[in-house]
């Protein structure tokens, strides 16, 4: 009905106009009505355009804010009802008639009080982390607050035996949650490694950790760690980086990580050897100067140079240059002088057996052509570049 009386009002508007105004006039103020529509609905887009980002943080607020609603309302409910599971009091039973006198002093257990709202607070840091970290633009404060909860459990923990079912939980959905970052594309920063390092696996370990997942949580740790050049985390300046990349454990892992890329590289090396020789030549003239690549055209003859002429002695230097460093970095790191001397003759070997032999030309020199003869120097003098590559790589060796 209000629309169709709006409807009848427009209509009377117009005939009065009609009748009052002559055509030219109603022509105009046509004009002049469809010219003010046509600013407002600039000016609307305008305003639009530039509030746009605000229009959709508010409303990822408002998701937000409703998602954390029914999260709140579901911890509510468990606490109301799960009486068994969170050991809540009830309160003693009232009496329909109460006897005259003076009233009674409260008798309220703020110890427990305590306790339960210490719990709550822990278990709802969890929670929050749990649901909102991997899509928080404050996900460095949500790590921060799980944290600090965690050390005012701690500190309490000798009180809460009787909450270890709920504890146990929580702390389980925490380890899960880590143990499955990498799959889940959540990924931590280095300082948020150290503080679960020192929270789930160093120091007192007060808390009812799962073992088998808390070594799932070391190894996945470990792993993203070394991610991370080496030089960089030792360069960091925060105080539990530091404290971290020193301690034993660390030490300990990052030899057992520098081992295990050797012994990739020595089966990159062994791979590479034992296959069919490759001796494509890797300086080749361009077929045309506008397939000529200047850096690369440098490096193939910095390569050339040092009598790498081949696919195979270029990808052997490449795989051996590493592996020397590596080797280098495990004797640094104050691995076992037995495992070094090991890995130092396992590759004096490999590279003695394949070192270049310089062949001296026994037949005629005018036995040969021009062509062959400038060939020969050549190979040779490759040969001999490449070995003696390969004998300066043997003597660093020796000094490892």
């Amino acid at each position: 009905m209000a629309n169709h009386s709006a409807k009848m009002d427009r209509d009377l508007d117009t005939l009065q106009l009609l009748r009052e105004r002559s055509v030219v006039e109603v022509r105009d103020h046509d004009l002049e009505v469809s010219a003010q529509a046509a600013k407002l609905y600039d000016d609307f887009t305008q305003e639009l355009r530039s509030h746009y980002g605000e229009i959709l943080e508010v409303t990822d607020d408002v998701n937000a804010l409703y998602d954390k609603l029914r999260e709140v309302d579901a911890n509510f409910r468990d606490l109301c009802f799960k009486d068994d599971f969170y050991k809540l009091r009830k309160m003693d039973f009232v009496a329909d008639s109460v006897t005259p006198g003076p009233p009674d002093t409260p008798n309220i257990d703020t110890t427990e009080s305590s306790k339960i709202l210490l719990i709550s607070n822990w278990s709802l840091a969890i929670s929050d982390f749990l649901s909102r970290f991997a899509i928080s633009s404050a996900s460095a404060k949500l790590f921060g607050e799980v944290i600090t909860q965690f050390s005012n459990l701690q500190q309490a923990l000798p009180g809460l035996q009787e909450y270890q079912v709920v504890i146990a939980s929580k702390c389980q959905e925490f380890l899960q949650y880590i143990v499955s970052s990498p799959e889940n594309n959540v990924s931590f920063h280095i300082s948020q490694w150290a503080h679960i390092y020192y929270l789930v696996l160093a120091g007192p370990q007060k808390l009812p950790w799962d073992a088998a997942t808390a070594r799932q949580v070391e190894d996945v740790l470990f792993k993203s760690v070394f991610e991370e050049p080496l030089e960089d985390l030792l360069k960091c300046s925060d105080d539990i980086v530091t404290k971290f990349v020193h301690s034993t454990d660390f030490e300990k892992k990052s030899r057992e990580k520098i081992l295990q890329d050797i012994e990739m590289e020595f089966r990159r090396l062994e791979e590479l050897l034992s296959q069919q020789t490759d001796d494509t030549p890797t300086l080749v003239y361009p077929a045309s100067i506008h397939e000529l690549d200047v850096a690369s055209v440098i490096e193939s003859c910095r390569l050339h140079a040092m009598g790498l002429t081949t696919v195979t002695r270029v990808n052997m230097y490449k795989i051996m240059k590493p592996l020397i460093s590596m080797m280098g970095k495990f004797r640094d790191s104050e691995g076992t002088p037995d495992r070094v001397e090991d890995l130092r003759k396992r590759l004096t070997e490999i590279l003695e057996k394949h070192l270049p032999v310089v062949h001296q030309e026994s037949a005629a020199i005018e036995a040969l052509t021009m062509d062959e003869l400038v060939g020969s120097i050549i190979a040779q003098q490759n040969d001999y570049n490449a070995s003696e590559l390969i004998r300066s790589q043997i003597n660093a060796l020796q000094v490892l």
